[in-house]
């Protein structure tokens, strides 16, 4: 027996990674067979092999979506079998939790048969049981780091490795010195590029990779002392790295040009360095966006409205917008710091409680506010006066909630799901609004202190508190879902709302339906046939599940689909499932 480990283990050091990954015992694919390289990714692994004596860095540098996680995670899980000791795969600064790398390794591992019985499986740690070799989860703590003697550490999306403690952890797991059967430790790494002035970490290396000799072949890969580079981008690492038919990548890359902000796009797809500066939308993006059956709030009518309220009291102006349940844009207010005699010595000013203060209450009076977000640098007291009042109020400090905010306000516009009237001073702010893209999201900004975008931060904010559903304060009825009884662990919506679709919105595009389902939108996708094809699509896939069950365990009786027992016998096997994955 101890003969056969050691013949396996001398025999997957021997053929090297490329063999190892597309053979029998090697990375078996979700389909159950062994996985086919495509070409990038045999080039990349195979030049690493050609130069594993002396190479102790290892860099990946691709466009998003061309498997280099995906290659990094079949070099470590590689290094894992081959060479017996410590290895890690290491999580950075914006995925605190199990790194992805892992997660691949360990579905691959309960696909094999080979593995399966020789891995033992734990949260975050697997053991290769023939040689007691260790592959463990780590995340971007650099004290739980530190000391370690691993043989390889693995780290994905290397751009995000931004603040103190990633940094500090990216520096405590570079290779130790030393070799194990010939091979040095190895730091394996990949991403697409980062921001300019933030992912210095990923830069610094990436500029020493480049600046070393390029090796002969077809492939740009780059060797600066111990480190190895493998270095795709622009228009030809979309063709040449892609994976799927040439009509699948035309299309993918177009939606993602159309959907993407120009410098994201460049920075994901293109894998270059770009500034965190660019236009929030383009001019069409918002035109397409208005909507004529959206008109300006009136007095006496009967909304409630979701206000966002943004205030400075000199130099920028004070803005105060209203969005209804749907999300569009009903009102906008907006008041400019002029001259109040009596008032800061003759300066231009904006006195807040008399303008953005009073026009709240006023339209709380009325019976048209759901609740007011509001800034509290400048609003503090005007919002306590709010509060006494009795309107709901919610703050919203230039903190990480505005960057959500933010985030959600331009996924609604790109998506087309907020509509607007034609307003000159919002549309003025969305033409002079640039975004500071952040690891966590976008944040509104202005290019020049004359640029003012503070209608467009009060719709960010009115906008945010429409969708997140907790403010609303119309009837509605809690009643169970009819439709939705096919699956038995599909959560249903506990809300129907009441009110009527306007003019313009459908089930397509109501927002209400995203919190729970709206009336309307119930009639008209059962007058479509939407439920009925959900039904027939969830018999169909039950059908497929119990010829899988049948399949798998002979003379198992399937109870008939439309029984209790049947729904009892799915949600079993979904919940051993995700009992298995949790292990």
């Amino acid at each position: 027996m101890a003969n056969s480990i050691a013949d396996y283990v001398n025999r997957v050091r021997e053929i090297g990674p490329v063999a190892w990954c597309e053979g029998p015992h090697g990375w078996i694919g979700e389909g159950g067979q062994p996985i086919t390289l495509t070409d990038w990714q045999r080039a990349a692994l195979s030049t690493y092999w050609q130069h594993r004596t002396d190479t102790s860095t290892f860099a990946i540098s691709n466009v998003k979506k061309t498997g280099k996680t995906f290659t990094n995670a079949i070099l470590t899980a590689y290094r894992w079998l081959a060479l017996p000791g410590q290895h890690f795969t290491a999580g950075n600064d914006l995925d605190q939790s199990q790194s992805r790398q892992f997660d691949m390794i360990a579905e691959m591992v309960k696909r094999s048969p080979f593995l399966s019985e020789n891995v033992k499986i734990g949260k975050s740690e697997l053991v290769f049981t023939l040689t007691g070799s260790k592959l463990t989860a780590l995340a971007a703590d650099a004290a739980g780091n530190a000391g370690s003697n691993q043989l390889t550490s693995s780290h994905t999306e290397a751009w995000g490795i931004l603040y103190e403690a990633g940094i500090r952890a990216w520096e405590e797991l570079t290779p130790p010195p030393g070799k194990t059967y010939g091979l040095p430790a190895l730091r394996i790494a990949d991403s697409y590029q980062g921001f300019t002035g933030e992912s210095k970490t990923w830069h610094k290396l990436i500029d020493r990779g480049l600046a070393g000799e390029r090796l002969p072949g077809d492939w740009p890969v780059f060797k600066a002392g111990g480190l190895l580079l493998f270095h795709m981008e622009g228009e030809e690492a979309q063709e040449r790295c892609f994976r799927g038919t040439e009509a699948e990548r035309l299309e993918y890359y177009t939606e993602q040009a159309e959907s993407l902000r120009p410098n994201a796009f460049t920075r994901m797809h293109h894998n270059q360095r770009t500034s965190g500066e660019s236009a929030f939308v383009t001019e069409e993006q918002w035109q397409a966006c208005y909507s004529a059956d959206v008109r300006p709030f009136m007095p006496g009518e009967k909304v409630k409205l979701f206000l966002g309220a943004d205030a400075s009291t000199s130099h920028d102006y004070t803005s105060l917008v209203g969005c209804d349940e749907y999300g569009d844009v009903r009102l906008v207010r907006v008041w400019k710091p002029k001259k109040i005699l009596g008032i800061r010595a003759g300066k231009p000013t904006v006195d807040l409680d008399v303008t953005i203060g009073q026009e709240v209450i006023n339209l709380y009076n009325s019976g048209n506010v759901s609740c007011v977000v509001y800034d509290p640098w400048q609003l503090a007291a005007v919002a306590t006066k709010w509060e006494k009042a009795g309107i709901k109020t919610v703050e919203m400090p230039q903190t990480a909630q505005r960057v959500e905010a933010d985030t959600a306000l331009f996924n609604a516009i790109i998506s087309g799901q907020i509509r607007h009237y034609k307003n000159a001073d919002l549309d003025e702010a969305v033409r002079n609004a640039i975004v500071l893209e952040t690891p966590r999201g976008i944040r509104l900004a202005k290019e020049k202190a004359s640029r003012k975008i503070d209608p467009l931060v009060a719709l960010s904010m009115a906008n945010s508190a429409v969708i997140s559903g907790k403010y609303s304060v119309n009837e509605i009825t809690v009643v169970d879902n009819p439709f939705y009884i096919y699956s038995p662990y599909e959560r249903q919506p506990d809300k129907i709302y009441v009110t009527p679709h306007p003019d313009g919105v459908t089930w397509r595009n109501c927002r209400k339906r995203q919190r729970g389902i709206c009336q309307a939108c119930q009639k008209e996708m059962e007058s479509e046939g939407v439920y009925e094809n959900d039904r027939l699509r969830e018999i169909a896939s039950r059908q497929r599940t119990e010829a899988y069950v049948s399949d798998s365990q002979p003379g198992l009786d399937i109870p008939d689909h439309t029984s209790p027992a049947h729904g009892q016998a799915i949600a079993s096997l979904f919940w051993n499932s995700i009992r298995n994955k949790g292990d």
